[in-house]
Protein backbone atom coordinates (compact mmCIF):
# COMPACT_ATOMS: atom_id res chain seq x y z
CA UNK A 1 0.00 0.00 0.00
CA UNK A 2 3.04 2.49 0.84
CA UNK A 3 4.48 1.33 -2.26
CA UNK A 4 1.54 2.52 -4.54
CA UNK A 5 0.84 5.94 -2.52
CA UNK A 6 4.72 6.82 -3.06
CA UNK A 7 4.06 5.51 -6.96
CA UNK A 8 1.19 7.92 -6.86
CA UNK A 9 2.64 10.82 -5.95
CA UNK A 10 5.80 9.86 -7.96
CA UNK A 11 3.94 10.59 -10.83
CA UNK A 12 1.95 13.20 -9.65
CA UNK A 13 5.51 15.00 -9.57
CA UNK A 14 5.99 13.99 -12.83
CA UNK A 15 3.06 15.11 -14.38
CA UNK A 16 3.27 18.42 -12.73
CA UNK A 17 7.06 18.56 -13.56
CA UNK A 18 6.00 18.28 -17.40
CA UNK A 19 3.29 20.77 -17.25
CA UNK A 20 5.87 22.87 -15.88
CA UNK A 21 7.80 22.08 -18.68
CA UNK A 22 5.40 23.52 -21.07
CA UNK A 23 4.47 26.71 -19.46
CA UNK A 24 8.11 27.29 -19.28
CA UNK A 25 8.47 26.37 -23.42
CA UNK A 26 5.34 28.57 -23.95
CA UNK A 27 7.17 31.61 -22.15
CA UNK A 28 10.38 31.08 -24.21
CA UNK A 29 9.34 30.35 -27.43
CA UNK A 30 11.30 32.06 -29.93
CA UNK A 31 9.05 32.42 -33.06
CA UNK A 32 10.12 35.61 -34.62
CA UNK A 33 7.59 38.76 -35.36
CA UNK A 34 7.93 40.46 -38.64
CA UNK A 35 8.53 44.12 -37.48
CA UNK A 36 5.85 45.08 -40.11
CA UNK A 37 2.78 43.50 -37.75
CA UNK A 38 4.72 43.46 -34.57
CA UNK A 39 2.24 46.36 -33.13
CA UNK A 40 -1.02 44.18 -34.39
CA UNK A 41 0.59 41.41 -32.79
CA UNK A 42 0.78 42.75 -29.61
CA UNK A 43 -2.32 44.42 -29.95
CA UNK A 44 -4.05 41.18 -30.81
CA UNK A 45 -2.45 39.64 -27.41
CA UNK A 46 -3.42 41.97 -25.33
CA UNK A 47 -7.20 42.13 -26.33
CA UNK A 48 -6.99 38.34 -26.41
CA UNK A 49 -7.92 38.10 -30.05
CA UNK A 50 -4.71 36.29 -30.98
CA UNK A 51 -4.19 32.68 -29.34
CA UNK A 52 -1.08 30.62 -29.93
CA UNK A 53 -0.69 27.04 -29.44
CA UNK A 54 0.77 25.14 -26.74
CA UNK A 55 4.11 26.20 -26.78
CA UNK A 56 3.23 29.64 -27.14
CA UNK A 57 3.96 29.90 -31.17
CA UNK A 58 1.53 32.19 -33.04
CA UNK A 59 2.21 30.49 -36.21
CA UNK A 60 2.25 34.13 -38.29
CA UNK A 61 3.46 32.38 -41.43
CA UNK A 62 0.82 29.89 -41.59
CA UNK A 63 -2.53 29.66 -44.05
CA UNK A 64 -5.78 31.14 -42.46
CA UNK A 65 -8.13 28.60 -42.95
CA UNK A 66 -11.79 29.82 -43.60
CA UNK A 67 -12.70 29.15 -39.83
CA UNK A 68 -9.63 30.87 -38.57
CA UNK A 69 -10.71 34.31 -40.12
CA UNK A 70 -13.62 33.75 -39.19
CA UNK A 71 -12.86 32.71 -36.08
CA UNK A 72 -10.89 36.47 -35.78
CA UNK A 73 -13.84 38.19 -36.91
CA UNK A 74 -16.21 36.80 -33.91
CA UNK A 75 -13.86 37.67 -31.45
CA UNK A 76 -13.55 41.29 -32.79
CA UNK A 77 -17.13 41.13 -32.95
CA UNK A 78 -18.20 40.01 -29.88
CA UNK A 79 -20.54 37.06 -31.62
CA UNK A 80 -22.33 35.13 -28.87
CA UNK A 81 -25.51 34.22 -30.23
CA UNK A 82 -25.36 30.60 -32.69
CA UNK A 83 -27.61 29.41 -35.32
CA UNK A 84 -29.53 25.88 -35.49
CA UNK A 85 -28.35 25.57 -38.40
CA UNK A 86 -27.18 22.56 -39.61
CA UNK A 87 -24.43 22.15 -41.80
CA UNK A 88 -23.03 19.60 -44.26
CA UNK A 89 -19.62 19.81 -43.70
CA UNK A 90 -18.96 20.68 -40.30
CA UNK A 91 -19.24 17.80 -37.45
CA UNK A 92 -21.11 19.11 -34.35
CA UNK A 93 -17.99 17.91 -32.69
CA UNK A 94 -15.84 20.06 -34.14
CA UNK A 95 -13.94 22.63 -32.52
CA UNK A 96 -14.92 25.19 -34.84
CA UNK A 97 -18.62 24.19 -34.65
CA UNK A 98 -19.41 26.94 -32.56
CA UNK A 99 -17.53 29.40 -34.32
CA UNK A 100 -19.01 28.80 -37.40
CA UNK A 101 -22.40 28.66 -36.08
CA UNK A 102 -21.82 32.24 -35.02
CA UNK A 103 -20.66 33.48 -38.07
CA UNK A 104 -24.08 32.01 -39.68
CA UNK A 105 -26.31 33.79 -36.61
CA UNK A 106 -24.64 36.74 -37.50
CA UNK A 107 -24.97 36.51 -41.46
CA UNK A 108 -21.10 36.52 -42.05
CA UNK A 109 -21.11 32.93 -43.83
CA UNK A 110 -23.67 31.44 -46.09
CA UNK A 111 -21.75 28.50 -48.09
CA UNK A 112 -22.03 27.51 -51.19
CA UNK A 113 -24.73 26.18 -53.54
CA UNK A 114 -24.56 23.05 -51.87
CA UNK A 115 -24.51 24.54 -48.01
CA UNK A 116 -20.96 23.62 -47.57
CA UNK A 117 -19.40 26.20 -45.47
CA UNK A 118 -15.92 24.92 -46.14
CA UNK A 119 -14.11 25.34 -43.34
CA UNK A 120 -10.67 24.18 -43.19
CA UNK A 121 -10.53 25.19 -46.94
CA UNK A 122 -7.40 27.97 -46.76
CA UNK A 123 -8.66 31.77 -47.64
CA UNK A 124 -7.33 34.03 -50.72
CA UNK A 125 -6.47 37.30 -50.35
CA UNK A 126 -9.34 38.41 -52.60
CA UNK A 127 -11.90 36.11 -50.41
CA UNK A 128 -10.32 37.91 -47.21
CA UNK A 129 -11.02 41.19 -48.58
CA UNK A 130 -14.58 40.74 -50.27
CA UNK A 131 -15.56 39.05 -46.42
CA UNK A 132 -14.35 42.61 -45.05
CA UNK A 133 -16.23 44.37 -47.15
CA UNK A 134 -19.14 43.02 -46.27
CA UNK A 135 -18.68 42.62 -42.95
CA UNK A 136 -17.81 46.74 -42.05
CA UNK A 137 -20.17 47.80 -45.21
CA UNK A 138 -17.43 49.31 -46.85
CA UNK A 139 -17.83 50.77 -50.55
CA UNK A 140 -16.23 53.19 -52.67
CA UNK A 141 -18.32 55.00 -55.59
CA UNK A 142 -14.31 56.25 -56.92
CA UNK A 143 -13.19 54.83 -60.26
CA UNK A 144 -9.30 52.77 -59.72
CA UNK A 145 -7.29 54.78 -62.24
CA UNK A 146 -3.88 53.10 -60.44
CA UNK A 147 -4.51 49.54 -60.52
CA UNK A 148 -2.54 46.87 -58.95
CA UNK A 149 -0.17 44.84 -61.58
CA UNK A 150 -2.20 41.99 -61.35
CA UNK A 151 -5.50 43.63 -61.80
CA UNK A 152 -6.84 41.18 -64.78
CA UNK A 153 -6.16 37.85 -62.43
CA UNK A 154 -8.22 39.46 -59.41
CA UNK A 155 -11.53 37.48 -60.18
CA UNK A 156 -14.45 40.03 -60.92
CA UNK A 157 -16.83 39.00 -58.21
CA UNK A 158 -13.76 40.73 -55.89
CA UNK A 159 -12.25 43.77 -57.96
CA UNK A 160 -14.69 46.22 -56.03
CA UNK A 161 -14.10 44.79 -52.79
CA UNK A 162 -10.19 44.91 -53.41
CA UNK A 163 -10.43 48.22 -54.81
CA UNK A 164 -12.37 49.80 -52.33
CA UNK A 165 -9.76 48.61 -49.44
CA UNK A 166 -7.08 50.24 -51.77
CA UNK A 167 -9.12 53.34 -52.09
CA UNK A 168 -8.96 53.26 -48.06
CA UNK A 169 -5.58 53.12 -47.70
CA UNK A 170 -5.98 49.18 -46.29
CA UNK A 171 -4.10 47.16 -48.82
CA UNK A 172 -1.28 48.34 -50.67
CA UNK A 173 -0.05 45.07 -52.29
CA UNK A 174 2.93 44.19 -52.33
CA UNK A 175 6.72 45.79 -53.39
CA UNK A 176 6.32 45.11 -57.13
CA UNK A 177 2.52 46.65 -56.92
CA UNK A 178 0.92 43.50 -57.11
CA UNK A 179 -1.97 42.16 -54.89
CA UNK A 180 -1.58 37.94 -55.41
CA UNK A 181 -5.51 37.95 -55.18
CA UNK A 182 -5.34 33.87 -55.21
CA UNK A 183 -2.40 33.57 -52.79
CA UNK A 184 -3.68 31.85 -49.29
CA UNK A 185 -3.50 34.52 -46.57
CA UNK A 186 -1.16 33.91 -43.78
CA UNK A 187 -1.82 34.34 -40.57
CA UNK A 188 0.41 37.74 -40.19
CA UNK A 189 -1.60 39.47 -43.48
CA UNK A 190 -4.79 38.15 -41.92
CA UNK A 191 -4.02 40.24 -38.36
CA UNK A 192 -2.77 43.25 -40.75
CA UNK A 193 -5.34 43.50 -43.23
CA UNK A 194 -8.42 43.02 -40.26
CA UNK A 195 -6.63 45.25 -38.04
CA UNK A 196 -6.40 47.96 -40.99
CA UNK A 197 -10.32 47.74 -41.41
CA UNK A 198 -10.91 47.71 -37.79
CA UNK A 199 -8.73 50.60 -36.13
CA UNK A 200 -9.31 50.57 -33.15
CA UNK A 201 -11.13 48.20 -30.62
CA UNK A 202 -13.36 49.10 -27.08
CA UNK A 203 -13.82 45.56 -25.36
CA UNK A 204 -14.55 47.01 -22.06
CA UNK A 205 -16.97 49.00 -19.92
CA UNK A 206 -14.58 51.20 -19.21
CA UNK A 207 -14.04 55.40 -19.95
CA UNK A 208 -11.88 56.34 -22.95
CA UNK A 209 -11.40 59.39 -24.18
CA UNK A 210 -8.81 61.71 -26.65
CA UNK A 211 -9.43 59.00 -29.55
CA UNK A 212 -8.48 59.71 -33.06
CA UNK A 213 -8.68 57.55 -36.17
CA UNK A 214 -10.06 55.93 -38.94
CA UNK A 215 -12.40 53.08 -37.84
CA UNK A 216 -13.62 52.40 -34.38
CA UNK A 217 -15.18 48.86 -33.25
CA UNK A 218 -17.21 48.44 -30.44
CA UNK A 219 -18.17 44.96 -28.54
CA UNK A 220 -19.27 45.61 -25.22
CA UNK A 221 -21.54 47.88 -23.48
CA UNK A 222 -20.96 49.91 -20.49
CA UNK A 223 -18.15 52.21 -21.95
CA UNK A 224 -18.43 56.18 -22.37
CA UNK A 225 -16.17 57.73 -25.35
CA UNK A 226 -15.47 61.41 -25.17
CA UNK A 227 -13.59 63.42 -27.80
CA UNK A 228 -13.59 61.24 -30.57
CA UNK A 229 -12.55 62.12 -34.04
CA UNK A 230 -12.63 59.33 -36.66
CA UNK A 231 -12.33 59.90 -40.49
CA UNK A 232 -14.16 56.54 -41.05
CA UNK A 233 -16.70 54.58 -39.31
CA UNK A 234 -17.94 53.66 -35.87
CA UNK A 235 -19.30 50.46 -35.23
CA UNK A 236 -21.28 48.96 -32.33
CA UNK A 237 -21.74 45.57 -33.13
CA UNK A 238 -24.43 42.89 -31.98
CA UNK A 239 -21.75 41.88 -28.97
CA UNK A 240 -21.98 45.06 -27.17
CA UNK A 241 -25.64 43.36 -25.39
CA UNK A 242 -28.17 45.61 -24.34
CA UNK A 243 -26.16 48.15 -22.25
CA UNK A 244 -25.80 51.69 -22.61
CA UNK A 245 -22.78 52.96 -24.94
CA UNK A 246 -22.39 57.14 -24.09
CA UNK A 247 -20.68 59.19 -27.26
CA UNK A 248 -19.77 62.72 -26.19
CA UNK A 249 -18.26 65.13 -28.56
CA UNK A 250 -17.33 62.54 -31.30
CA UNK A 251 -17.11 63.62 -34.74
CA UNK A 252 -17.67 61.16 -37.25
CA UNK A 253 -17.31 61.38 -40.63
CA UNK A 254 -18.04 58.65 -41.99
CA UNK A 255 -21.00 56.35 -40.46
CA UNK A 256 -22.01 54.59 -36.84
CA UNK A 257 -23.61 51.58 -37.80
CA UNK A 258 -25.37 50.29 -34.90
CA UNK A 259 -25.96 46.67 -35.20
CA UNK A 260 -26.36 45.80 -31.59
CA UNK A 261 -29.22 46.00 -28.98
CA UNK A 262 -27.24 48.59 -26.81
CA UNK A 263 -28.65 52.02 -25.93
CA UNK A 264 -26.72 54.65 -27.55
CA UNK A 265 -26.76 58.02 -26.07
CA UNK A 266 -24.93 60.42 -28.83
CA UNK A 267 -23.81 64.20 -26.93
CA UNK A 268 -22.82 67.52 -27.71
CA UNK A 269 -21.80 65.73 -30.77
CA UNK A 270 -21.30 65.35 -35.05
CA UNK A 271 -22.38 62.27 -36.99
CA UNK A 272 -22.30 62.40 -40.66
CA UNK A 273 -24.56 59.13 -40.30
CA UNK A 274 -26.01 56.71 -38.20
CA UNK A 275 -27.58 53.27 -39.66
CA UNK A 276 -29.82 51.47 -37.01
CA UNK A 277 -29.94 47.78 -38.36
CA UNK A 278 -30.45 45.15 -35.33
CA UNK A 279 -33.27 42.89 -36.37
CA UNK A 280 -33.96 40.93 -33.13
CA UNK A 281 -34.65 43.54 -30.66
CA UNK A 282 -35.86 47.26 -30.38
CA UNK A 283 -32.86 49.77 -30.12
CA UNK A 284 -32.75 52.94 -28.96
CA UNK A 285 -30.82 56.07 -30.09
CA UNK A 286 -30.85 59.25 -27.58
CA UNK A 287 -29.41 62.75 -29.23
CA UNK A 288 -28.62 64.69 -26.54
CA UNK A 289 -27.15 68.40 -26.25
CA UNK A 290 -26.40 70.12 -29.47
CA UNK A 291 -26.01 66.89 -31.28
CA UNK A 292 -26.53 67.04 -35.28
CA UNK A 293 -27.18 63.98 -37.67
CA UNK A 294 -26.84 64.69 -41.65
CA UNK A 295 -29.04 61.67 -41.91
CA UNK A 296 -30.37 58.67 -39.87
CA UNK A 297 -31.90 55.59 -41.61
CA UNK A 298 -33.58 53.18 -39.33
CA UNK A 299 -33.63 50.10 -41.44
CA UNK A 300 -35.11 48.15 -37.99
CA UNK A 301 -37.45 48.55 -35.25
CA UNK A 302 -36.44 51.00 -33.10
CA UNK A 303 -36.65 54.27 -30.61
CA UNK A 304 -35.19 57.37 -31.50
CA UNK A 305 -35.30 60.86 -28.71
CA UNK A 306 -33.86 63.94 -31.02
CA UNK A 307 -33.47 65.97 -27.93
CA UNK A 308 -34.36 70.08 -27.76
CA UNK A 309 -31.15 71.15 -29.12
CA UNK A 310 -30.44 68.58 -31.72
CA UNK A 311 -31.17 67.64 -35.13
CA UNK A 312 -31.14 65.74 -38.15
CA UNK A 313 -31.37 66.84 -41.10
CA UNK A 314 -32.70 64.09 -43.24
CA UNK A 315 -34.70 60.74 -41.54
CA UNK A 316 -35.91 57.77 -43.27
CA UNK A 317 -37.69 55.37 -41.43
CA UNK A 318 -37.56 51.17 -42.92
CA UNK A 319 -39.43 49.99 -40.46
CA UNK A 320 -42.15 50.15 -37.40
CA UNK A 321 -40.28 52.97 -35.05
CA UNK A 322 -41.13 55.56 -32.56
CA UNK A 323 -39.31 59.36 -32.72
CA UNK A 324 -39.50 61.52 -29.74
CA UNK A 325 -38.63 64.40 -28.33
CA UNK A 326 -38.62 68.03 -29.35
CA UNK A 327 -35.52 68.64 -31.78
CA UNK A 328 -35.37 69.66 -35.31
CA UNK A 329 -36.06 67.29 -38.15
CA UNK A 330 -35.51 68.80 -41.14
CA UNK A 331 -36.93 65.86 -43.63
CA UNK A 332 -38.69 63.06 -42.74
CA UNK A 333 -39.44 59.80 -44.99
CA UNK A 334 -41.66 57.43 -43.91
CA UNK A 335 -41.79 53.82 -45.67
CA UNK A 336 -42.90 51.84 -43.37
CA UNK A 337 -46.44 50.93 -41.79
CA UNK A 338 -46.30 51.64 -37.79
CA UNK A 339 -44.22 54.74 -37.36
CA UNK A 340 -45.05 57.36 -34.79
CA UNK A 341 -43.84 61.09 -34.66
CA UNK A 342 -44.00 63.24 -31.85
CA UNK A 343 -43.74 66.32 -33.94
CA UNK A 344 -44.35 67.35 -37.52
CA UNK A 345 -40.61 67.47 -39.11
CA UNK A 346 -40.49 70.46 -42.16
CA UNK A 347 -40.88 68.15 -44.44
CA UNK A 348 -42.64 65.11 -45.08
CA UNK A 349 -42.43 62.08 -47.23
CA UNK A 350 -45.34 59.81 -46.87
CA UNK A 351 -44.29 56.48 -48.55
CA UNK A 352 -46.77 54.63 -46.88
CA UNK A 353 -50.57 54.58 -45.99
CA UNK A 354 -50.87 56.57 -42.87
CA UNK A 355 -47.92 57.82 -40.12
CA UNK A 356 -49.08 59.13 -36.71
CA UNK A 357 -47.58 62.56 -36.04
CA UNK A 358 -48.50 64.47 -32.68
CA UNK A 359 -50.91 61.74 -32.07
CA UNK A 360 -53.14 62.03 -34.80
CA UNK A 361 -53.12 60.03 -37.86
CA UNK A 362 -52.02 61.63 -40.98
CA UNK A 363 -52.85 59.36 -44.26
CA UNK A 364 -50.77 59.71 -47.57
CA UNK A 365 -54.36 60.69 -48.83
CA UNK A 366 -54.96 63.71 -46.90
CA UNK A 367 -51.46 65.10 -47.82
CA UNK A 368 -51.71 64.61 -51.65
CA UNK A 369 -55.11 66.06 -51.14
CA UNK A 370 -53.54 69.25 -49.51
CA UNK A 371 -50.66 69.33 -52.11
CA UNK A 372 -53.18 69.72 -54.83
CA UNK A 373 -55.29 72.43 -52.98
CA UNK A 374 -52.18 73.82 -52.54
CA UNK A 375 -53.46 74.48 -48.98
CA UNK A 376 -50.44 72.20 -47.06
CA UNK A 377 -49.91 71.75 -43.47
CA UNK A 378 -46.21 72.75 -42.14
CA UNK A 379 -44.98 69.46 -42.73
CA UNK A 380 -45.55 69.10 -46.35
CA UNK A 381 -43.23 69.77 -48.86
CA UNK A 382 -45.35 71.17 -51.59
CA UNK A 383 -42.18 73.31 -53.89
CA UNK A 384 -42.23 72.00 -57.52
CA UNK A 385 -40.07 68.55 -57.63
CA UNK A 386 -36.81 68.78 -59.24
CA UNK A 387 -36.06 66.01 -61.80
CA UNK A 388 -34.82 63.17 -59.82
CA UNK A 389 -31.04 62.82 -61.22
CA UNK A 390 -29.32 59.69 -61.55
CA UNK A 391 -28.21 58.22 -58.40
CA UNK A 392 -24.75 55.84 -58.24
CA UNK A 393 -24.26 52.72 -56.00
CA UNK A 394 -21.99 50.56 -55.31
CA UNK A 395 -22.47 46.56 -55.75
CA UNK A 396 -22.44 46.81 -51.64
CA UNK A 397 -24.45 50.16 -51.37
CA UNK A 398 -27.28 48.01 -54.05
CA UNK A 399 -26.60 44.68 -52.01
CA UNK A 400 -27.42 46.73 -48.78
CA UNK A 401 -30.61 47.39 -49.40
CA UNK A 402 -33.06 45.67 -46.77
CA UNK A 403 -36.35 45.98 -48.58
CA UNK A 404 -35.52 46.32 -52.00
CA UNK A 405 -38.32 46.84 -54.69
CA UNK A 406 -38.71 44.37 -57.27
CA UNK A 407 -36.45 45.89 -60.02
CA UNK A 408 -33.98 46.33 -57.11
CA UNK A 409 -34.26 42.34 -55.88
CA UNK A 410 -33.34 41.65 -59.61
CA UNK A 411 -30.39 43.37 -59.70
CA UNK A 412 -29.11 42.16 -56.19
CA UNK A 413 -29.39 38.75 -57.43
CA UNK A 414 -27.08 39.53 -60.76
CA UNK A 415 -25.06 41.61 -58.66
CA UNK A 416 -25.10 37.98 -56.29
CA UNK A 417 -23.88 35.87 -59.58
CA UNK A 418 -21.50 37.93 -60.68
CA UNK A 419 -19.73 38.00 -56.99
CA UNK A 420 -20.16 34.38 -56.24
CA UNK A 421 -16.96 32.68 -56.96
CA UNK A 422 -18.81 29.17 -56.98
CA UNK A 423 -21.03 30.34 -60.30
CA UNK A 424 -20.39 28.70 -63.41
CA UNK A 425 -22.26 30.64 -66.08
CA UNK A 426 -21.65 27.67 -68.80
CA UNK A 427 -23.19 25.34 -66.59
CA UNK A 428 -25.49 27.01 -65.19
CA UNK A 429 -28.62 25.45 -66.16
CA UNK A 430 -28.16 22.11 -66.86
CA UNK A 431 -31.48 21.74 -68.77
CA UNK A 432 -31.48 24.58 -71.40
CA UNK A 433 -28.51 25.58 -73.90
CA UNK A 434 -26.95 28.98 -73.43
CA UNK A 435 -27.57 31.02 -76.50
CA UNK A 436 -24.62 32.54 -78.24
CA UNK A 437 -25.35 36.08 -77.61
CA UNK A 438 -22.88 38.74 -76.77
CA UNK A 439 -22.69 38.94 -72.73
CA UNK A 440 -25.67 36.11 -72.37
CA UNK A 441 -23.36 33.79 -70.08
CA UNK A 442 -23.21 36.54 -67.75
CA UNK A 443 -27.30 36.82 -66.83
CA UNK A 444 -28.46 33.79 -68.60
CA UNK A 445 -29.58 31.47 -66.13
CA UNK A 446 -32.39 28.87 -65.38
CA UNK A 447 -33.37 31.07 -61.95
CA UNK A 448 -32.52 34.50 -63.21
CA UNK A 449 -35.95 35.63 -64.89
CA UNK A 450 -34.47 38.35 -66.38
CA UNK A 451 -35.82 39.53 -70.14
CA UNK A 452 -32.58 38.76 -72.74
CA UNK A 453 -31.28 41.62 -74.40
CA UNK A 454 -33.55 42.13 -77.68
CA UNK A 455 -30.72 44.15 -79.74
CA UNK A 456 -27.81 41.28 -77.66
CA UNK A 457 -26.84 39.61 -81.05
CA UNK A 458 -25.95 42.75 -82.96
CA UNK A 459 -22.64 43.74 -82.67
CA UNK A 460 -21.53 46.11 -80.14
CA UNK A 461 -24.57 46.28 -78.33
CA UNK A 462 -24.33 44.47 -75.30
CA UNK A 463 -28.04 44.90 -73.35
CA UNK A 464 -31.07 46.88 -74.20
CA UNK A 465 -34.46 47.68 -73.39
CA UNK A 466 -37.73 48.61 -74.41
CA UNK A 467 -40.23 50.54 -71.46
CA UNK A 468 -43.53 49.18 -71.03
CA UNK A 469 -45.42 51.82 -73.51
CA UNK A 470 -42.27 51.31 -76.05
CA UNK A 471 -41.64 54.53 -76.62
CA UNK A 472 -38.10 54.77 -75.31
CA UNK A 473 -35.76 52.05 -76.10
CA UNK A 474 -31.89 51.86 -73.61
CA UNK A 475 -29.09 50.46 -75.12
CA UNK A 476 -26.32 49.61 -73.09
CA UNK A 477 -22.82 49.22 -75.32
CA UNK A 478 -18.75 49.45 -73.89
CA UNK A 479 -19.12 53.48 -74.30
CA UNK A 480 -22.61 53.79 -71.61
CA UNK A 481 -25.81 53.95 -72.01
CA UNK A 482 -28.24 55.51 -75.03
CA UNK A 483 -31.61 56.42 -74.27
CA UNK A 484 -33.62 56.45 -77.37
CA UNK A 485 -36.89 58.91 -77.84
CA UNK A 486 -38.60 56.52 -80.74
CA UNK A 487 -41.66 59.04 -81.45
CA UNK A 488 -38.12 61.30 -82.96
CA UNK A 489 -35.26 59.39 -82.61
CA UNK A 490 -33.68 61.83 -80.31
CA UNK A 491 -31.00 60.66 -78.24
CA UNK A 492 -29.25 61.06 -74.67
CA UNK A 493 -26.24 59.50 -73.69
CA UNK A 494 -25.41 58.19 -70.09
CA UNK A 495 -21.29 58.03 -68.89
CA UNK A 496 -18.46 57.66 -67.13
CA UNK A 497 -17.79 61.31 -68.89
CA UNK A 498 -20.48 63.06 -67.84
CA UNK A 499 -21.10 61.28 -63.90
CA UNK A 500 -23.88 58.92 -65.20
CA UNK A 501 -21.79 55.67 -64.77
CA UNK A 502 -19.25 54.18 -62.40
CA UNK A 503 -17.81 52.64 -65.62
CA UNK A 504 -18.59 52.86 -69.06
CA UNK A 505 -18.98 49.04 -69.86
CA UNK A 506 -22.71 48.42 -69.47
CA UNK A 507 -23.36 44.79 -68.45
CA UNK A 508 -27.04 44.18 -68.25
CA UNK A 509 -29.98 47.36 -68.07
CA UNK A 510 -32.96 46.34 -65.76
CA UNK A 511 -36.34 48.22 -66.23
CA UNK A 512 -37.17 50.18 -62.59
CA UNK A 513 -41.02 49.06 -62.86
CA UNK A 514 -41.49 52.93 -63.37
CA UNK A 515 -39.89 55.52 -66.12
CA UNK A 516 -36.16 54.76 -65.30
CA UNK A 517 -33.82 51.49 -65.71
CA UNK A 518 -30.93 49.96 -63.26
CA UNK A 519 -27.41 49.86 -65.74
CA UNK A 520 -25.64 47.84 -63.90
CA UNK A 521 -21.55 47.89 -64.85
CA UNK A 522 -18.29 46.20 -64.29
CA UNK A 523 -17.78 48.61 -61.10
CA UNK A 524 -21.13 50.14 -59.94
CA UNK A 525 -25.37 50.20 -60.75
CA UNK A 526 -26.41 53.77 -61.93
CA UNK A 527 -30.36 53.89 -61.43
CA UNK A 528 -30.97 56.14 -64.45
CA UNK A 529 -35.03 57.98 -64.43
CA UNK A 530 -36.16 58.84 -67.56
Amino acid sequence: MKRKKRLVSYLLVCMLSMSMGLIASAEKSTEATPAWVSNEVQTWKELDLLRGDSQGNLLLKNEVSRVEFITFINRIMNHQVESNKLINDVPDDAWYASEMKKAIAAGIIQGDEKGNMNPTQPLTREEAALILTRIFQLSSSKVETQTFQDHDYISAWAKDAVYTLKHAGFVIGNSTGNFEPKKSITRAEAIKMINNVMGQLIADDKVHSDITGTNLVINTSGSTLSNVNLTGNLYITVGAGEGTIVLENVNVAGTIYINGSAKVVIRNSHVEQLIVNHADVSTTVELDGSTTVTTITLQTVSQLVVGPQSSIDTLTVNAASVVTGTGVIGKAVINAANVSLSQTPKVLTLNVKEVIIAGKVVTKEELENEQTDNNTSPGTDTSTPSPKVTKLYTYEQLLSIAKPTESEALVQQYISFLQDPTYTPSIASSASEVPDFTNALTFVNADFDVKPSIFASLRGINTSILNEKRTILWIGTDAGVTQIKLSDNSMKTYNLENKQLSDNRVLLIIADGSKGIFAITETGVSHIYQ
